[in-house]
């Protein structure tokens, strides 16, 4: 079950509230895709091709974007590879581990 579901979100809201009352440092990024390049990569993927769940999900994650983007910094990863992304998110990371 994903987090952009309403009891998952109130779930993820509070693991986040105990995280920083914790004093644990937390970076939440949403890796986002258009929908055309999402549904080809999930019929693509290696470890679970064409997963139906995963398919049937991606109207949900799509009527979620607009509170996922105000929880999280959004990376629009359609056009980057895996490592493209990766430095993205180091380098946006870095100042927040400096605090």
């Amino acid at each position: 079950m994903g987090c952009w579901e309403f009891d998952s979100f109130c779930s993820c809201r509070s693991i986040r509230t105990g995280l920083e009352k914790a004093g644990v440092p937390l970076h939440h990024f949403l890796l986002h895709t258009d929908q055309e390049t999402l549904t080809r990569r999930i019929e693509t993927d290696a470890k679970g091709p064409g997963s139906k769940w995963r398919l049937d999900h991606v109207p949900k994650y799509h009527e979620a974007l607009p509170w996922l983007g105000r929880q999280a910094q959004v990376i629009d990863s359609s056009a980057l590879t895996p490592r493209q992304v990766a430095e993205i998110v180091a380098a946006k990371a870095a100042p927040m581990v400096a605090d």
